[in-house]
């Protein structure tokens, strides 16, 4: 079972995929993550006081060390191309960078989808094929929503899925407390602050889709701890049912 969150940068999306994760943790369940844990983020250590050179070869050297061995393993179980090339002929990257850094991580985010939807367990995905979406509308080539609804179609559907949300005042501070942690090399791999808050409008008008589709996301706001934990709890109780229902439920 796949719980797969999407929402604008500073949102909490990994804060709030690992607080999910206690309360699946206290209620016996089995859990597993998708993260994209930035490296000035880690929780073992203030952003402040790590080195930025460190963070760098984090950013560029897992994702190319997993890459060597998903892009085989990827070719070989989607001769055809599958969804991944799909999507990027669908909405293509403005800038080669970005057309090299959303490919890669998208072939590893397929095969690890993969693999969680054979597991046994509760999947938490912080940032999955709808936050994907996301950002190939941001950084696209024209204004995306033409390819919108064909591009929800192609990717794999989560069980459930959850929209996070803060006003914009919130993310503002969020994303400039992140953007000073940061050293100057790895706000070179990062959104600017304009570009972060793009993604606002841009859930919004995915959110729209997705329910036009039948597929309405729950909604939770995080604006702060609290609600967030909250929201936490409420995401939890639901997968928690379902996932309930379906270990009562034959093969």
């Amino acid at each position: 079972m796949i719980v797969e969150l999407f929402g604008p940068p500073g949102v909490g999306k990994t804060t709030f995929a690992r607080a999910l994760g206690v309360r699946f943790e206290e209620a016996g369940i089995a859990t597993r993550f998708l993260l994209s844990d930035r490296p000035a983020e880690q929780r073992d250590a203030p952003a402040r006081t790590r080195d930025w050179a460190d963070s760098v070869l984090q950013r560029l050297g897992r994702p190319m060390v997993e890459l060597i061995g998903a892009t085989r393993r990827y070719s070989r179980d989607q001769p055809g191309g599958g969804p991944v090339y799909d999507l990027l002929a669908l909405l293509p990257p403005r800038e080669i960078m970005w057309k090299i850094r959303l490919r890669q991580y998208l072939v590893r985010l397929q095969l690890a989808w993969h693999d969680a939807v054979q597991g046994r367990a509760i999947v938490v995905c912080d940032q999955g094929f709808v936050q994907a979406i996301c950002s190939l509308i941001v950084l696209g080539e024209g204004d995306g929503s033409a390819a919108l609804a064909r591009a929800l179609t192609i990717i794999p559907p989560a069980d459930l899925l959850v929209r996070l949300d803060a006003p914009m005042s919130v993310l503002t501070a969020r994303l400039t407390d992140r953007r000073q942690g940061q050293g100057r090399l790895e706000r070179l791999l990062e959104l600017d602050i304009g570009k972060n808050l793009a993604f606002v409008p841009v859930t919004d008008l995915i959110d729209a889709a997705l329910t036009a589709q039948g597929r309405s996301p729950m909604r939770i706001g995080c604006a702060d701890r609290e609600t967030l934990h909250e929201g936490a709890g409420r995401i939890a109780r639901a997968a928690s049912a379902a996932w309930h229902i379906r270990q009562m439920t034959p093969a």
